[in-house]
């Protein structure tokens, strides 16, 4: 199993979207990341990146399927993709991946449905199974559907987290995460991955790939 971070811009967030009663006119810069995950002969994307972001200023952008480009792979290699969650940040590029399964959260299929009309998709309520060490698991804090996925190496659980979580500061301090629509289910899910036996990897997150590009975060030996 492979687990890359691929990076395809910047933008900023006002501080509000962040914590709970921030200031909007404070900004702070983010990434826009996307992952790709090799199980076996398969290629999975997590989230499919954004070619616009409609109110938000793009920062040294590309498209993501270019970023894609640089692993001399191609849309029509993709066998499946996992979407967190269906804002157009994650879910824009989603028409490159004509020959992928898309797995999604009930709540939000028809959304995919208008999106990707041609695709397979597979959806769940709680959890699905990718491959025996990927599950993804419906946590519902930042939107109706939103989702995690676990990968369980010898060494630890990668989770990749969606939007559940916008800066990794908010895991010392839940209690004034923002960006939630369901406070309970967001207090779980920091009360959950907060534990020492999982590694968080947040979208946003502004230090895991420096510029337009790819980091490899694990590989089996």
């Amino acid at each position: 199993m492979k687990l890359t971070a691929l990076r395809y811009g910047t933008t900023h967030l006002g501080e509000n979207w962040i914590f709970i009663d921030g200031d909007p006119k404070k900004k702070y810069r983010i990434s826009l990341l996307f992952f790709l995950l090799e199980i076996d002969e398969k290629k999975y994307l997590v989230d499919v990146g954004c070619d616009t972001m409609p109110g938000f200023d793009l920062v040294e952008h590309t498209s993501p399927i270019n970023v894609l480009s640089l692993l001399k792979i191609k849309g029509a290699d993709i066998d499946g993709v996992i979407l967190s969650h269906t804002h157009h940040d994650h879910v824009d590029g989603i028409r490159y991946y004509e020959n992928a399964t898309i797995y999604v959260h009930e709540s939000e299929k028809e959304i995919v449905r208008k999106l990707a009309p041609n695709n397979n998709i597979t959806t769940f309520s709680s959890e699905f199974k990718i491959a025996e060490n990927v599950v993804i698991k419906h946590i519902g804090g930042h939107s109706a559907g939103s989702s995690v996925v676990e990968i369980k190496t010898d060494k630890t659980t990668f989770v990749l987290c969606g939007d559940e979580s916008y800066h990794r500061t908010c895991f010392s301090t839940p209690n004034l995460a923002g960006g939630s629509r369901n406070r309970e289910r967001t207090n779980y899910f920091y009360t959950e991955y907060s534990k020492p036996c999982y590694t968080t990897i947040l979208f946003h997150d502004d230090t895991i790939v420096e510029g337009i590009g790819i980091k490899v975060l694990h590989k089996d030996n």
